[in-house]
């Protein structure tokens, strides 16, 4: 069953479908490759987070330690969003766990609401991995390594 999914601006009031199929996940790959981005997929022991603000920061914080005890959580890497507003973590997981299950612990973690809400229209939309974070590519600073 294919689920549509409408986005509505808020100031406008315009709304947009955005492509939350198989054939969509594709194009949105398509896309960060050719403008060299590191396409990071979800696992089963892997939860990927989008926190866009100083707030959700804090509240991922207050999770962590329960996420941690409950689902021996770790912290594997983080980065500044394109943005820079905000920063995208990944978080390594003791067990496997389902996508359903992944992308509610992503909300409760405090992950972009909006991100997880298209994660779960792309579950019943049987796309293959629901939660992707890009990685911006690295700027070069122009000194040399040795």
């Amino acid at each position: 069953m294919k689920k549509e999914f409408m986005v509505v601006d808020r100031i406008t009031k315009k709304g947009e479908y955005v492509d939350l199929t198989p054939e969509g996940a594709k194009k949105i790959k398509e896309k960060a490759k050719e403008a060299n981005f590191t396409i990071i997929e979800g696992t089963p022991k892997t939860l990927l987070l989008d926190l866009d603000s100083w707030e959700a920061e804090c509240r991922y914080d207050a999770m962590y330690s329960m996420l941690c005890m409950n689902f021996g959580a770790r912290e594997k890497s983080r980065w500044k969003s394109k943005s820079g507003k905000g920063v995208h973590v990944v978080i390594s997981l003791k067990d496997d766990l389902d996508e359903t299950t992944r992308v509610a612990l992503q909300a409760i973690m405090s992950s972009d609401p909006k991100r997880e809400m298209f994660g779960i229209v792309k579950i019943l939309n049987d796309v293959e991995e629901p939660s992707l974070l890009f990685k911006p590519p690295q700027k070069d600073t122009g000194t040399a390594t040795t």
